[in-house]
């Protein structure tokens, strides 16, 4: 009687055990999926896109939005982009940190909280790749070229 008892406690103990360590599996792979994104061997100055470029496509990737419908400007250190949509304004700030593209509503804070999306760049060739990077660990990417 006390093998029936103790059988299940067993199997339960076990499969918590697989569980974690899945679980932790996960968070390292995740891990070094995000190390590969912005590491410094990575970065480099754009050469065929401006930052002002980036800053609209960062934003169109974000917003759906076209960027040559965009209009950009400068505020102190960063670039605020803006569309129309339904007769409304939308504005946006960016502003760099290497690769990384840090951005907020224009009046509002900046999406720097753990839970907000990550927004990257990397040129590759010709092309322009903007990568959100999101809280749960999976990435998106979309590609801009002239």
């Amino acid at each position: 009687m006390k093998i029936y008892l103790a059988l299940p406690f067993c199997i339960f103990i076990s499969c918590l055990s697989n569980s974690v360590d899945t679980k932790v599996n996960r968070l390292n792979q995740t891990a070094e999926d995000k190390s590969e994104i912005h590491t410094l061997e990575e970065f480099k100055v754009p050469s065929k896109y401006s930052l002002e470029e980036i800053s609209k496509f960062a934003i169109s990737s974000l917003m759906f939005q076209d960027p040559q419908n965009m209009s950009i400007r400068t505020d102190n250190e960063n670039f605020i982009v803006s569309y129309n949509k339904d007769s409304k304004v939308y504005s946006y700030k960016i502003k760099f940190i290497q690769n990384q593209i840090m951005w907020g509503n224009a009046d509002g804070r900046w999406r720097d909280n753990d839970l907000d999306e990550k927004l990257f760049y990397k040129e590759v060739n010709d092309k322009l790749h903007i990568i959100m990077q999101f809280s749960d660990g999976s990435n998106s990417t979309k590609e801009y070229h002239k």
